[in-house]
C-alpha cells in the first residue's frame, strides 16, 4: 500500500460532485435554508439540464465525504451513499426519519410503482430512466397524473428505514430493466470502490508528506471525473467537469495525458488518443465532444504533438500504435495548411478565439482570422514529434523532411510575426494589428527553447519577467493586471489558469529560470489546497473562480507534485 492510499482523510466536495470512476451518475451537495441538500445528476451528453432528484432529511449536517462514500447525520439518524458498478447508487438510511426524495421537474416524465417497493421514473429531457428498489424499508411516494398532458407530476418519495435501518437503490437503465440476480451487500459496494480507488492511487507513488493530502484528492478528482468508454469515447474518459463542462475538449484531455504518463502510462496514452477517435478525413479534430455528440464548428490548438513527446520518456507504445498515431498526427498538421491558411502565407490562424483554447483573450482583437505565433509554435513541435516517431517506424528519411520543415516554419514565423520586441498576432490577409491587449499567450515562442534565437528569447524573457506585468503573489495572469482589458473574472482575460502555468512553468525550466519555475509550480499547488480545483483563480487575491472540481486543474496539479521535492519551500526544510 502506497503512502496516498493509507491516508484516511475525508475529501472537501467544495460543490465539486461525488462520484465513482466509470459511473455516469453524481452527487453535489448544495447548501439551501441552511441546511444541505444532495442532489443527483447525470454526465451523459445531449441533455438540456442534468439535475435528476434530490436527496435530503429535514436536518443534517455537512456531510463526511470518502472516496468510497458519502455520509449524512441527521439528529435521529442519517443515510450512507456508495455509487455500484457503472449504473447504481446504493443508500442504506438509519434511524428513524425517511429520506426525502424529489424529482426535479422536467418535459415529459413520469414517474410511477412498479409493484411492491419499486418506482419507475421516466425523465425523458434528461434521457435518464431510474428504478428506485427498496431492498429493505419500504417506499411511499407521490406522482399525481396531469389531466391532458399524459406526464405526471414531479414525484415525491419516502425513502422509510425499518426498524431503524432501510437500504435502497436508484438505478440508471437504458431501456428495460432487468432486475439483478444477485446484489452485493452495501459494505462490500463499499469495499469495492475503496479497493478500486486505492489501486489507482498506488499508481501515483509517494509525495513529501505535507502534499501528500492535496495529492490524494487530486487523484480522486481525476478517477471521479473518468466516465464509462461508449458512444463517442473509445476509451473511458477523464471530462473536465461533473457540474456544468461535462465533455472532452480537444486538448483539455493533453493534460489530464500529462498528469498520468508518470502513473498509469497507457491510460495517459488512452487519453492522448480520444479525438483522433473522431478525426475527420480532411485531419481536423473536433473542438468538444460527448457521449452522443461531436462538435466540428470549431476546432483546438494542435497540442498534441508536444504532448506526445512528453509522454514518450513513459510509455512504449506498440507498432499499431506508432503508425495510428503517425498517421492521425500527419494529417492534423497538414489540415492547418491547407485548411487555416486563407491568404496562403504559410502562417496558420484561428477562426475564433475559442480555438485556441484561450476562449476570449486579447490576442484576437486585430480581428479573425487570426494569424497567431502560438500556432505555429505548436506545430514546430509536432513535426519533431512526427520525427521521433518516423525514427520509430524505421523512415529516418520522413524525420529529416518534418525536422527541416520545422526550421522553415520557424525562420517563417520570425520574419511575420516577430517585431523586434514581441512576436504579433495580425489577422489573415490584411494583417492588421488592432487595439491588442497584452496577453500572456505573446510568449509562446519561448516553449521552443534553444530552437529560438538567444537574442530573440532574452528579449522575450526580459518582457515576461518585468516587475508588476504578469507575475503576481500567485501566479502567472493570463492577461496582464496593468492591460485595460484586465479583467478580475475576465476568464482568459486576467485570471492564472492551469493549462497556462504548466506551459510557463516549462517555458521557465527551458530557459534557465529553475528556482522561478519550481516556486511557480508550488504556488499554483498552494492556490490548489487553499481553492481546491477551481476553472481558475483571480490573478491578484487568489480567490478561486468559476466551476468546481475541474480535473486540468487537478491534472496540473498533480504533475507538478511529482517534483514537489524541486519546490523552493522543499529545498529550503
Amino acid at each position: 500500500m502506497s503512502q496516498l492510499s493509507s491516508i484516511n482523510d475525508t475529501c472537501l466536495l467544495d460543490h465539486s460532485p461525488f462520484s465513482r470512476a466509470r459511473h455516469w451518475l453524481s452527487l453535489t451537495v448544495r447548501e439551501e435554508s441552511g441546511k444541505p441538500i444532495l442532489y443527483l445528476s447525470t454526465s451523459r451528453g445531449g441533455v438540456p439540464h442534468r439535475t435528476l432528484i434530490s436527496l435530503a432529511f429535514s436536518d443534517s449536517a455537512a456531510p463526511e465525504v470518502l472516496p468510497e462514500k458519502l455520509a449524512l447525520t441527521t439528529t435521529h439518524g442519517g443515510a450512507e451513499f456508495a455509487f455500484d458498478g457503472e449504473r447504481t447508487l446504493r443508500i442504506r438510511v438509519r434511524g428513524q426519519e425517511a429520506l426525502r426524495l424529489q424529482v426535479y421537474s422536467q418535459p415529459y416524465s413520469s414517474s410511477f410503482p412498479c409493484e411492491s417497493g419499486r418506482w419507475h421514473l421516466n425523465l425523458n429531457a434528461t434521457r435518464a430512466r431510474l428504478m428506485v428498489t427498496a431492498l429493505s424499508g419500504s417506499i411511499e411516494g407521490h406522482a399525481p397524473f396531469i389531466s391532458g398532458k399524459s406526464d405526471t407530476e414531479p414525484a415525491l418519495l419516502l425513502l422509510h428505514p425499518e426498524a431503524g435501518c432501510g437500504e435502497f437503490e436508484i438505478t440508471e437503465f437504458a431501456s428495460t430493466w432487468i432486475a439483478p440476480q444477485t446484489r452485493p451487500s452495501f459494505e462490500a459496494v463499499v469495499e469495492s470502490a475503496q479497493a478500486d480507488f486505492a489501486q489507482w492511487l498506488d499508481g501515483f507513488g509517494e509525495f513529501p508528506e505535507r502534499w501528500r493530502s492535496l495529492a490524494r484528492s487530486a487523484a480522486f478528482n481525476l478517477w471521479s471525473n473518468t466516465m464509462p468508454a461508449g458512444g463517442n469515447y473509445s476509451y473511458a474518459p477523464v471530462m473536465m467537469s461533473q457540474n456544468a463542462m461535462t465533455s472532452v475538449w480537444s486538448w483539455d484531455h493533453c493534460f489530464v495525458a500529462l498528469a498520468l504518463r508518470r502513473s498509469h502510462p497507457r491510460l495517459a496514452w488512452k487519453q492522448w488518443w480520444l479525438p483522433f477517435a473522431l478525426q475527420t478525413e480532411e485531419g481536423m479534430l473536433p473542438d468538444a465532444f460527448d457521449d452522443v455528440s461531436v462538435d466540428f464548428g470549431m476546432t483546438k490548438p494542435p497540442v498534441h504533438g508536444r504532448t506526445l513527446l512528453q509522454i514518450l520518456p513513459f510509455y512504449t507504445p506498440t507498432p499499431t500504435e506508432v503508425d495510428e498515431a503517425y498517421t492521425a498526427l500527419e494529417k492534423w498538421t497538414n489540415w492547418w495548411f491547407a485548411h487555416r491558411d486563407d491568404d496562403h502565407d504559410g502562417i496558420p490562424q484561428y477562426n475564433h478565439g475559442c480555438e485556441s483554447g484561450w476562449d476570449n483573450d486579447s490576442v484576437c482583437c486585430g480581428g479573425l482570422p487570426a494569424e497567431s505565433p502560438d500556432i505555429s509554435v505548436y506545430l514546430i513541435e509536432q513535426m519533431e514529434a512526427l520525427a521521433v516517431l518516423a525514427e520509430r517506424r524505421g523512415t529516418p528519411e520522413l524525420a529529416v523532411g518534418w525536422r527541416e520543415r520545422a526550421d522553415k516554419l520557424l525562420e517563417k514565423l520570425i520574419r511575420h510575426s516577430w517585431s523586434g520586441e514581441t512576436f504579433l498576432t495580425m489577422q489573415s490577409g490584411t494583417h492588421h494589428l488592432g487595439n491588442q491587449g497584452d496577453c500572456l499567450r505573446q510568449f509562446w515562442p519561448l516553449l521552443l527553447g534553444k530552437q529560438l534565437p538567444a537574442t530573440i528569447s532574452a528579449a522575450q524573457m526580459a518582457h515576461l519577467l518585468e516587475p508588476g506585468r504578469f507575475r503576481t503573489s500567485y501566479g502567472f495572469a493570463s492577461e496582464s493586471p496593468l492591460s485595460s482589458h484586465y479583467q478580475a473574472d475576465g476568464y482568459w482575460l486576467g485570471p492564472i489558469w492551469a493549462p497556462s502555468t504548466h506551459q510557463v512553468v516549462e517555458m521557465l525550466l527551458k530557459h534557465g529560470q529553475d528556482p522561478l519555475a519550481w516556486q511557480t509550480a508550488e504556488d499554483f499547488c498552494k492556490l490548489c489546497q487553499q481553492h481546491w480545483f477551481r476553472e481558475n483563480f483571480n490573478a491578484l487575491t487568489g480567490e478561486g473562480l468559476r466551476d468546481h472540481g475541474y480535473a486540468w486543474t487537478a491534472a496540473v496539479c498533480l504533475d507538478f507534485l511529482h517534483n514537489a521535492h524541486q519546490f523552493p519551500s522543499n529545498l529550503k526544510s
